[in-house]
């Protein structure tokens, strides 16, 4: 009996000290998630001012191209709004409202160039993106109108964004089988309250809402008044910035210091939240001001975000430890300064590390280009398959003419 007494002792003492191993095991790693979790989510730019560093780009990429593209009359090109790479071919959009397109070793194909007011025309050219199975090209017009074209520019079919009164549409983006847009509402409502009212859509195939959020900018519009009379209205709208990821798409909107995101389901919440601390600018300066030298700290668009990384742009204002003044003109024929502050940094989704870039030459900024020893490289927009791309005037790269077109760059980043 006592034997039997002593083993009934033993079996629970042993089973107290395998819950507690257990449960120790349990809690570390819950911990050791919630750390990584942390850590990979967590930008702390705080920290990182006052360093920086010159990073090659072989460190984070495959390979490197630079595609010329051909200069003819149907081909030139005016000031590039957008790039796009997809299935081979690379799209152009510029500010005479047309899309361009190359194959991707520079030669031209067609353009896309049906700005009118009639039934398969577009008045303006808000965004516009090569349909993600091969159909042509959209074409979104500002009022919400979204227009196919074939490859040839040739209508295929128009279809409507919801609109609502006083609604201006800024950019879309595909989420499977679906959209994303984003629009702003501007009317006198919203000037009387000094902010503007921005709307995401998250929408089926159909064009049918499935969901949607609002934002309000709030010190976007500056009033000056005369008595009950108003005598000016500036007005500086900072549209919701959209990008790819995965299933899902990152969103920046007016805070500067979180980026969101939304995936299919429809759920909304924080991808990357970013410590500015000191940094941060509490009372949210007016829109309409310029803060090139602000004494606070913004995170700008365009962003990049690939399996490891996060290709990030600040405008450090006064804590830019690298300030380049240059001249330009004004709408009066003067010449206006202006100081370009902008400080390039790269952030480690895995080890949770902000690294900023020092400039590799006065007036580049970006990665030294080690791979093919061109031009320091920072990208401005990205292809359908993560390529990461810009571009470099025809005249800074080689003898070409100020008027020939530009080279356009596509990198390949690394996997791991």
């Amino acid at each position: 009996m006592k034997n039997r007494n002593v083993s009934i002792w033993f079996i629970k003492r042993l089973s107290f000290a395998l819950y507690l191993f257990f449960f120790s095991l349990l809690i570390f790693s819950c911990s050791s998630n919630k750390k990584s979790t942390t850590a990979s989510n967590y930008i702390d730019v705080e920290k990182a001012v006052g360093s920086g560093e010159i990073l090659n780009l072989s460190d984070y990429a495959s390979d490197i191209e630079y595609i010329p593209l051909e200069t003819n009359k149907m081909s030139v090109l005016g000031t590039i709004r957008d790039i796009a790479y997809r299935s081979n071919k690379i799209y152009v959009r510029d500010n005479n409202n047309v899309v361009k397109i190359f194959d991707n070793s520079g030669k031209y194909l067609s353009t896309i160039d049906r700005n009118g007011r009639g039934p398969e025309e577009y008045n303006s050219i808000g965004w516009s993106s090569p349909s993600p199975c091969g159909r042509g090209v959209y074409v979104l017009d500002s009022s919400g109108d979204l227009f196919l074209y074939d490859h040839n520019g040739l209508f295929v079919e128009k279809r409507e964004f919801p609109k609502e009164e006083y609604m201006r549409f800024s950019s879309f983006t595909f989420l499977d089988s679906g959209f994303i847009a984003a629009a702003h509402a501007l009317d006198m409502s919203a000037i009387s309250a000094g902010k503007i009212k921005h709307t995401l859509f998250l929408l089926d195939n159909s064009l049918n809402v499935i969901d949607k959020k609002s934002f309000f900018q709030e010190g976007g519009i500056k009033t000056t008044m005369d008595g009950d009379k108003i005598i000016s209205i500036s007005i500086s709208i900072k549209n919701i910035y959209l990008h790819n990821y995965e299933n899902q798409v990152r969103f920046l909107f007016n805070s500067q210091d979180t980026i969101h995101t939304v995936n299919r389901e429809a759920v909304f919440k924080d991808a990357f939240v970013l410590n500015l601390g000191k940094y941060k600018d509490s009372e949210a300066a007016p829109d309409h001001m310029p803060d090139n030298l602000s004494e606070f700290i913004k995170l700008s668009p365009p962003f990049f975000e690939t399996d490891n990384h996060l290709y990030l742009q600040f405008d450090f204002g006064e804590n830019a430890p690298e300030k380049v003044v240059t001249e330009r003109l004004g709408i009066n024929g003067e010449i206006i300064p202006t100081t370009d502050a902008i400080v390039n940094a790269i952030f480690n989704k895995q080890s949770g590390k902000l690294i900023l870039l020092d400039r590799p030459s006065l007036n580049k900024k970006g990665f030294l280009e080690d791979i093919k020893g061109g031009h320091p490289f920072w990208p401005r927009f990205m292809g359908a398959n993560g390529e990461l791309m810009a571009y470099i005037n025809a005249y800074e790269f080689d003898d070409a003419a100020e008027d020939d077109n530009p080279v356009v760059v596509i990198v390949k980043p690394k996997k791991q």
